[in-house]
């Protein structure tokens, strides 16, 4: 009975065990589009177009990369005098490349964190339909040489550097993948095939693992990014999950170019041949979080708290200040400004994230941050304060000339609006300035003699000099008086002084006289009437010169009337006495 029981069991479990893979293969062919576990990319379907709704595949990949080789013939470029993989020191050739070898056409590269992973995603593609290939896709931390110029050329290889093996024989099927770190030190043993430092380390199986999947397509299938159609067996793709792998985990790390090489075996020390030069690559497991200060009616320092281990943990900015972590691993953090300075209020807090995986969200004076390898997190805090502004006023000098022109400049100071007594104290200094009242007398005196001035302008006149004649007014010195009225002046200081002594002219010394009245620092109401007693003297002074000018003009036209006399009564004799000679 109980052999019975044994041997039904057996059975049972002998046949649920294929029963089991036969489902798992089967689900495999109902549904290709199945991903690597915690990734949507289709890296098992043999094919670049979705096949599940919501998934990505080569058409729609997260940051896609993609090189393509130089045509094939003879211009074409490969590695040639043996290079093998573990060699640093290549050598590029140019040339067909053989019927039995892989002919490479093109490589894509594309990567994204999801579900707290890193993933690189890969594809090949080639000319010619081989029933097997060996590829390899190698990783680089630094850029690499210029490979589509022939030359001996050196690799730009650094320690942590990867080398993801692509396998497959006997017409298809799945390939095997594995990866290699590029190692500098340490034991010889860790070399996977050369006996010397550096080398590849020892090759991680990542099919036996579960870390990678891949596919090579074995019907024809369209390339809708490149525009081709793709022969059985000329297209492969492979999804690795590089955190579960080991490749990234609590350090930052960073790798900036990737390209492809065809091994001519499946021996790892088989000599490399075509290749597809490196392009530019960002897989990287760290993001970059960026935090700026605007301040705005002012300046003051603001303090900041982190969480999610950031380095440091607290920092300060002022307006303009910038922090910026450059290393920070996929996670979550945070950003909190501290309760502001006294009179300062956060006016806003806006945000940006870029890459996949990567968001930020702004609540009040926080922002909540969820970094993924590669993202960019950029915040900005913007903090107000309200002022009352103050003006103060200065002229452009200290004496000014009567009828010249002044200006003043006003500067227009901020204050707090809550500081209300410093203002009221600043406001009673400013009205007890002496500098301050002696230009505002400036100003008051300036404007008094400048209107007089121009009610003198046009108002006063001079004597007549002779009946029916108008005399001009008087004129400023900034307005000269025309030639012929100088001169007149000249004649009658001559007809006076005889021409051997001079009279200043009336109005040049009344000019000159005005010009000296200036206005000096010492001012007030006393300086106002001093010049005003001045001004007045000056007008007497004028109207004797006036008088002068006048008693000299009338003299001089009764003397032309006696001369007209004495020439009138001349003329009467001699009508006389030439009537009272006789004709002869």
């Amino acid at each position: 009975m109980d052999v019975s029981r044994l041997r039904r069991r057996s059975l049972r479990a002998g046949i649920a065990v294929p029963l089991s893979v036969a489902l798992l293969l089967l689900l495999a062919l109902v549904y290709p589009g199945l991903a690597l576990p915690g990734s949507t990319f289709e890296g098992s379907d043999g094919n670049l177009v979705v096949n599940t709704a919501g998934n990505t595949d080569w058409s729609n990949a997260p940051n896609r990369v993609r090189g393509d080789d130089v045509p094939s013939g003879t211009g074409d470029n490969a590695f040639g005098q043996g290079t093998k993989e573990d060699d640093e020191n290549v050598s590029v050739v140019t040339g067909s490349i053989p019927p039995n070898k892989s002919d490479l056409t093109r490589f894509y590269v594309a990567n994204e964190f999801a579900n707290n992973s890193n993933y690189l995603y890969l594809a090949w593609e080639r000319s010619n339909v081989l029933g097997s290939a060996n590829m390899d896709f190698e990783i680089n931390q630094k850029t690499q040489p210029n490979l589509t110029t022939t030359g001996p050329k050196t690799l730009n290889r650094t320690a942590g550097d990867l080398l993801i093996t692509f396998d497959f024989t006997n017409g298809g099927g799945n390939p095997v993948l594995g990866l290699l770190k590029w190692v500098t030190s340490g034991p010889t043993s860790q070399c996977f095939s050369r006996n010397a430092l550096p080398c590849w380390g020892n090759r991680v199986n990542l099919s036996a693992a579960g870390f990678a999947e891949g596919a090579v397509n074995t019907s024809t299938v369209d390339d809708p990014i490149a525009g081709v159609s793709l022969p059985g067996l000329t297209f492969g793709e492979a999804a690795v999950n590089l955190t579960a792998a080991g490749v990234f985990g609590s350090t930052c790390e960073a790798f900036a170019s990737a390209f492809l090489k065809s091994r001519s075996s499946a021996s790892f020390p088989a000599e490399v041949k075509d290749f597809v030069a490196p392009r530019p690559v960002s897989i990287s497991n760290c993001g970059t979080i960026t935090i700026h200060k605007i301040t705005e009616n002012g300046d003051s320092t603001f303090d900041y708290t982190t969480t999610g281990a950031l380095t440091p943990a607290t920092f300060s900015l002022s307006n303009g200040g910038t922090r910026t972590y450059s290393d920070v691993v996929a996670g979550s953090y945070s950003v909190t400004e501290s309760a502001p300075p006294a009179g300062w209020t956060l006016k806003s807090l806006e945000c940006t994230a870029t890459g996949d995986g990567t968001s930020v969200t702004p609540s009040d004076a926080t922002a909540s941050i969820t970094m993924a390898g590669g993202g960019t997190v950029d915040c900005t805090y913007t903090n107000h304060i309200n002022l009352k502004p103050t003006i103060a006023t200065k002229l452009s000098a200290e004496s000014v000339t009567v009828g010249a022109t002044v200006h003043d400049s006003a500067t227009l100071h901020r204050q707090p609006a809550g500081c209300r007594h410093q203002d009221r104290h600043q406001r009673r200094r400013a009205r007890l300035r002496p500098d301050h009242l002696q230009q505002r007398g400036d100003l008051l005196l300036a404007g008094r003699l400048q209107r007089r001035r121009q009610q003198r302008r046009g108002h006063q006149r001079l004597p007549e000099r002779d009946p029916g004649r108008q005399q001009k007014p008087v004129r400023d010195k900034h307005r000269p008086e025309p030639d012929s009225q100088r001169r007149r002046d000249r004649q009658w200081a001559d007809r006076r002084c005889g021409r051997h002594g001079r009279l200043q002219p009336v109005q040049p010394e009344r000019r000159h006289l005005l010009g000296d009245a200036r206005l000096h620092p010492d001012g007030g109401r006393h300086r106002e009437r001093h010049l005003l007693h001045d001004q007045h003297d000056l007008h007497r002074q004028g109207r004797r010169h006036l008088a002068l000018a006048g008693d000299l003009q009338r003299r001089r036209q009764q003397r032309k009337l006696d001369l007209a006399v004495r020439r009138g009564a001349l003329h009467h004799r001699q009508r006389h006495v030439l009537a009272q000679v006789p004709l002869l």
